[in-house]
């Protein structure tokens, strides 16, 4: 019997000014920076070079889209969009930094860090999804770029 391998080239959306600032937005849809633009366009000249892909697919928000769009016009994929690679809503914390976040919500502030805490409940609540991730043999994340300090932005 033989088995087909699928390989997932996952990438990052460019620069905004929340990410640059330190804010939670996750659902709030907020543009890519000049940064942002910039590294939308580099990794989608990167990507061009990949023969292997076949199908491109981001989430609607403007983010993910323009550098969605910028790798469809560089590949000749058709570009799907699907709500569900949406960034989650952070509800209360949408715009809040992470100083700001412990300041008024101390309490959840603590479990988002507590990372022992964190897997157990996602596993909980994601634990078909956790199971396809980990069958996944292989994976390549691009990434836009990197600072000095090592972060994606």
């Amino acid at each position: 019997m033989s088995v087909n391998r699928t390989e997932v080239f996952l990438i990052r959306h460019g620069q905004t000014e929340s990410n640059k600032l330190g804010l939670f937005h996750g659902a709030t849809d907020v543009p890519l920076n000049a940064i942002g633009l910039r590294q939308a366009n580099l990794v989608a000249q990167r990507v061009a070079d990949i023969e292997l892909l076949r199908s491109l697919h981001s989430s609607p928000l403007q983010r993910a889209l323009h550098t969605a769009r910028a790798i469809s016009t560089q590949t000749g994929l058709p570009l799907r969009l699907h709500n569900g690679l949406a960034e989650m809503h952070f509800g209360r914390a949408e715009g809040l930094t992470l100083v700001e976040l412990a300041e008024q919500f101390p309490e959840a502030t603590a479990r988002f860090q507590d990372l022992a805490d964190q897997m157990p409940r996602f596993l909980a609540v994601n634990r078909e999804a956790y199971s396809i991730a980990a069958s996944v043999r292989r994976s390549t994340i691009l990434l836009p770029g990197t600072s000095e300090s090592g972060s994606w932005w």
